[in-house]
């Protein structure tokens, strides 16, 4: 329930929000004030940059603005946030004439990797010999899909390092 002054409470275990930093951002509401109020309701987080503040904005690829995923990822480990963190390309960027989404989830893979890196959060491994026969046919069909495009497999290697699905990391 959304209070009057804007505070909301949910008075049932079964209801969770998918917590979207990014339309909290174009009302100009900052990550350290949103964060801490999200955050224990959050069953599900997904990012994209943005730039602008409603009703003037847009919805980027990750990278293509200045959203600060570092201090994003500390703060969502910092108030308790275990699950995945995503990806999510809006229909804005998936609209443009120029929408590659090979180069969208690469771009996306690399950004948000480099964010962990900096932000000295361990990535969520799952060991399993599925997996491994999994990433290696998703790692065949993106360089599958770069080569029809004409983008070679060292530009995808060495933009992403290790090629992965969108699911990043779960805190």
């Amino acid at each position: 329930m959304i209070e009057p002054d804007g505070n909301f409470t949910v008075n049932s275990p079964y209801l969770r929000a998918n917590f979207d930093i990014s339309h909290f951002e174009i009302l100009g509401l900052p990550m350290s004030e949103t964060i801490p109020l999200m955050v224990p309701q959050t069953a599900h987080t997904h990012v994209k940059d943005q730039r602008g503040v409603h009703p003037n904005f847009e919805f980027l690829i990750p990278g293509e603005g200045e959203f600060d995923y570092v201090t994003y990822l500390q703060t969502m480990s910092k108030y308790g946030y275990q699950g995945f963190v995503t990806v999510e390309v809006s229909m804005m960027v998936q609209r443009r004439a120029n929408y590659d989404p090979l180069l969208a989830a690469t771009q996306s893979y690399y950004t948000l990797s480099q964010a962990f890196v900096a932000a000295n959060i361990q990535r969520w491994e799952k060991k399993s010999e599925n997996r491994k026969h999994y990433q290696k046919e998703w790692i065949d069909e993106v360089f599958n899909i770069g080569n029809k495009k004409g983008i070679n497999a060292m530009t995808i290697s060495d933009l992403t390092g290790i090629p992965r699905p969108t699911v990043i990391r779960k805190l």
